[in-house]
């Protein structure tokens, strides 16, 4: 008989690893999206003590992004960003840019067929943008410290993995297998890529990359898209299309992928 463990713990992050395995679903919660405003949480990111929601409105033209506890999803502090004529694929990314706390955002420009990463304060100011000429379809967004690395399509509609220097140009790249990715995050020296088609019985999961794109290990399924993934010391989080935010635990990751998503060890909401 497979034993559920109950967890009371008022952060989701001190519950020590040793009670979950690979895939379990420590803790999860509702995205703090705005009902009748056809909102999505469509990307997560992770700041070293709160997770930030990029909630789009409609189809990308503008979106609220909040910053929420990690042990129950409620908000710290939130703002609200506008697209002049562009829009947001919703996924985000927390980094240190010349020693500011910034949040990335990937905005297009469907006339000017053109790409940018958008570079926000934590009150939503703009301080400065970078043009990608290549790939020419961007999807998510992380970074490693120093460069950006984003999960996008060539004009080939071909997925990968870019490196960009600070210029938005790619300094070097791997092809990834014909699916369709989502988002991703940096785990060391691995990626992780949430995904759709993950074969005939995982269809929706995340897969652990190695530099290359041979795959590590994964994990799946929700029954839902994941729209975006962020790493945060042996968890990764998933925000599903339903704006379920999950914190999945990722640390011992088997060489061989289980066949399904494991225990709930907690529920907070």
């Amino acid at each position: 008989m497979r034993k559920v463990i109950f967890v009371a713990a008022v952060s989701a992050l001190a519950i020590t690893p040793a009670l979950a395995d690979f895939g379990d679903v420590i803790c999860s919660w509702k995205a703090p999206t705005k009902p009748g405003y056809w909102s999505t949480c469509r990307g997560l990111a992770w700041d070293g003590k709160y997770i930030w929601c990029n909630c789009r409105y409609g189809t990308g033209m503008s979106s609220d992004i909040y910053r929420c506890v990690p042990s129950t999803g409620s908000t710290v502090s939130s703002f609200h960003t506008y697209y002049p004529y562009g829009k947001t694929s919703g996924a985000a990314n927390y980094r240190k840019y010349r020693g500011v706390d910034i949040i990335e955002l990937l905005v297009y420009y469907e006339i000017e067929r053109e790409r940018y990463i958008y570079r926000l304060n934590f009150k939503g100011k703009i301080l400065g943008s970078v043009r990608v000429t290549n790939p020419p379809y961007l999807i998510g967004i992380a970074d490693d410290g120093t460069d950006n690395w984003v999960v996008g399509l060539t004009s080939a509609y071909l997925p990968g993995v870019f490196k960009l220097n600070s210029a938005g140009s790619v300094v070097s790249s791997f092809n990834l297998r014909d699916a369709t990715y989502r988002g991703i995050a940096i785990q060391g020296d691995f990626f992780w890529l949430s995904v759709e088609d993950m074969g005939p019985y995982e269809t929706f999961g995340a897969q652990k990359i190695r530099p290359g794109g041979s795959i590590a290990a994964s994990f799946g399924r929700f029954g839902q898209s994941i729209f975006d993934c962020t790493y945060e010391n042996k968890h990764l989080w998933i925000v599903t299309d339903n704006n379920i935010v999950r914190c999945v635990d990722v640390s011992n990751a088997p060489a061989v992928a289980p066949a399904s998503v494991g225990r709930i060890k907690a529920l907070f909401r």
